[in-house]
């Protein structure tokens, strides 16, 4: 049996294993050949502090307005362990889920089937977000936090047996961004979505101020209207971009539609290699070469951009920001040799469908469905299927959220 379990890590580690989680979210959103650390490179370029569990604008403020609810408890009970700090901390959350459920506003909750059971709480989806955005100041993690709540709440009731002038926490809280907007007063009760003004007018000033460079800063600075756009460079207002956030979404652009023939053409090897062991998978090697010929539809229509296009621009674009293993370079340069030579026949390539099979091994060792009778038996028939948009989701809401609390009187 394997598991997940979350340990004090860096900030990156933490972003990582988040980003791991992201790709089981839902059926066809699966990394099945180990080209997720390339979207997210971008994504983290051009949205940084997102992840595609996130869902509203305004989860940003409940995590830090849950944290301090957490050290006011402190203050009153004098806590004396961590566990009784982060006992309490999901209490909070509960609450907050609780709170959220009752209200008319509530599309993007968290926890809205789960409720308290939720396994990944808003203030873990969230927590990396609000360092990359400057809200919260304390470098640590979730755990690391508890237990330095605890351990003042600890020390702070020893003082207070020994000296009745004992120091007080001061009024702002030392963890999260001074000009963080005050919770309503009855948080959580009647808590949704929609942002004030001034909650709105601060969101946008942190990213402004931690992110400037970034593409999200400045569609935070655009009143736009993103309903019906599916992808980052459908956006109406692209040649008001600079040149720099035009050149990050075309390479961003590029590398969604060729690698998405590798998806495809795996998962129509699947289909065949499914058809030869089980029988019955005709339809579905249908369906797949149907998606192919879509594939080398969208090719011929990127055609301008790939005029002397190779992924070394991608490389130098992302620099630092994935660590790539040599072998992900030598496969995403292979397979974008390949289709660029012979997009039509994609399908009938071996060294294309060679090229396939060895990722996979490479990936899965034994394991890999393509050579594993009982691994081929649990395919879901769509496996990575989900297009690559970078977040796209997450951020038009996002930006739909604090733009709409922007021009709230």
């Amino acid at each position: 049996m394997s598991s997940l379990t979350w340990l004090d890590q860096s900030e990156a580690d933490r972003k990582r294993a988040l980003d791991f989680v992201d790709t089981f979210r839902e059926v066809g959103t699966r990394d099945e050949l180990g080209i997720g650390v390339i979207r997210d490179a971008f994504s983290d370029l051009m949205f940084p502090g997102t992840s595609t569990l996130q869902t509203r604008a305004r989860y940003f403020l409940f995590v830090p307005w849950s944290f301090q609810q957490l050290e006011r408890y402190a203050s009153r009970n004098k806590a004396r362990t961590a566990t009784d700090v982060s006992r309490r901390s999901r209490e909070v959350e509960a609450e907050l889920m609780t709170a959220l459920k009752k209200g008319d506003d509530n599309e993007g909750m968290l926890g809205r089937e789960a409720g308290a059971a939720l396994k990944q709480l808003p203030s873990q989806i969230y927590w990396p977000g609000t360092a990359i955005w400057g809200i919260r100041r304390y470098p640590g993690s979730r755990s690391q936090l508890h237990r330095d709540i605890a351990r003042w709440a600890q020390s702070s009731a020893s003082a207070e047996l020994a000296d009745d002038d004992a120091p007080t926490r001061p009024a702002s809280s030392p963890y999260w961004h001074d000009g963080l907007p005050p919770a309503p007063q009855s948080f959580p009760e009647g808590a949704g979505f929609s942002l004030t003004r001034q909650e709105a007018q601060y969101l946008r000033d942190r990213v402004l101020a931690c992110a400037n460079d970034s593409l999200l800063a400045r569609m935070l600075t655009m009143d736009t209207d993103l309903k019906g756009t599916n992808a980052p460079w459908e956006h109406p207002r692209f040649a008001e971009f600079s040149e720099v956030h035009r050149e990050q979404l075309r390479q961003a652009r590029i590398f969604a539609v060729v690698i998405r023939g590798a998806i495809v053409l795996y998962n129509l090897m699947l289909a065949e290699k499914k058809d030869e062991r089980f029988g019955s998978s005709e339809d579905l090697i249908q369906d797949y070469e149907a998606h192919l010929d879509t594939w080398a539809s969208d090719m011929r229509e990127l055609a301008p951009l790939l005029d002397g296009w190779s992924p070394r621009q991608i490389w130098r674009l992302i620099g630092d920001r994935a660590r790539l293993a040599p072998r992900t370079v030598l496969f995403t340069e292979s397979w974008c040799d390949a289709a660029l030579g012979n997009t039509k026949d994609i399908a009938r390539s071996d060294a294309a469908r060679q090229l396939i099979a060895s990722r996979e091994i490479v990936l899965k060792g034994s394991l890999s469905r393509i050579h594993n009778p009982q691994a081929l038996a649990m395919w879901n028939e769509a496996a990575g299927m989900t297009p690559i948009t970078y977040r796209w989701n997450t951020v038009r809401q996002m930006v739909d959220d604090i733009v709409a609390g922007l021009e709230r009187a």
